[in-house]
């Protein structure tokens, strides 16, 4: 590696430790119960989509609660109007991959990637 240049991923990881198992294990296929206790206690959330019409982040907010978690694969996040542009709504009929990203204070922040069908 010469210079300040990074030109593999081997050499990006070379300059970190070894990931933890703390931080291979939150890896889950589903809503930890501790995870939903955060969802629904977020007055934040961004819901970000990706699909053949490229890439879309939408802050959402309204008191805790406002995202439900009906079961351990599904989130169900209102729609409210806002700009009008229904970016993620645009994707309707195709698959697409979502994340989700939530604050419930401090500094706690929990992260999921999901595929869908909307």
């Amino acid at each position: 590696m010469s210079g300040h240049t990074i030109r593999t991923l081997e050499q990006l990881q070379a300059l970190y430790a070894p990931v933890g198992e703390a931080s291979i294990r939150k890896e889950v296929d589903h809503v930890h119960p501790l995870y939903r206790a955060l969802i629904e206690a977020s007055p934040f959330a961004v819901l970000a989509t990706s699909g053949p019409g490229g890439l879309d982040a939408s802050p959402r907010g309204d008191p805790p609660g406002f995202v439900i978690v009906q079961d351990e694969h599904t989130l169900l996040v209102p729609e409210r109007r806002g700009n009008n542009r229904i970016d993620g709504l645009r994707k309707r009929g195709r698959a697409v991959r979502r994340a989700t990203a939530r604050a419930a204070g401090g500094d706690a922040v929990l992260a999921g990637l999901t595929r869908s069908w909307c």
